[in-house]
């Protein structure tokens, strides 16, 4: 089994061209898909859930250390990127 951790960070968003999306109830579920897909290395979750519960997900091929030209604060999203090592 993989484990990372993610860092979270509120508010916000990472805008680039995700691999892929999908609702979720929770950003573990969503790390979890991000685990799944080889390319993916952050991903951004909806700070809010639609009317059925769920959160849109969206899983990216980079991150924010990566694509710091790419990061804003957002009242919509949550992003979430592996922590940069300090070895």
């Amino acid at each position: 089994m993989s484990f990372i951790n993610f860092n979270a960070y509120e508010f916000s968003y990472l805008n680039i061209t995700n691999v892929g999306s999908e609702l979720v109830q929770s950003d573990t579920e969503c790390g979890f898909a991000c685990l799944g897909i080889t390319s993916c290395f952050s991903y951004n979750l909806a700070a809010l859930s639609d009317i059925n519960g769920k959160l849109l997900c969206e899983l990216l091929p980079s991150d924010k250390f990566n694509n710091s030209d790419k990061f804003a604060e957002s009242l919509l999203y949550h992003h979430f990127s592996i922590p940069v090592s300090s070895n």
